[in-house]
């Protein structure tokens, strides 16, 4: 059975900076830790935990962030759950 996502807080800081750049609630953002279910090319799912997440960024006035980079590892545990919620 899938939980349900929660919204949580994400900073974004740049390199040697005491204060964050960009500050934001999603629930749409898997952190470090998290089960997503991600759908394969031919409709089945399979279970993944997050082992890291990058931010691919873009700079265009104020500073925008584009895209999330999630590298993960296959979950083969029958006991993890997924988070059940939508990822971009």
């Amino acid at each position: 059975m899938a939980t349900e996502v929660q919204e949580r807080e994400i900073a974004i800081f740049l390199s040697g900076s005491e204060e964050p750049i960009w500050v934001l609630s999603d629930a749409c953002v898997p952190a470090s830790g998290d089960v997503v279910t991600i759908e394969q090319a031919d409709g089945s799912t399979r279970n993944y935990r997050v082992l890291k997440r990058n931010w691919i960024t873009a700079k265009q006035g104020e500073h925008m962030f584009s895209r999330v980079r999630l590298v993960v590892t296959e979950v083969t545990d029958d006991a993890a759950t997924a988070a059940f919620g939508t990822y971009g």
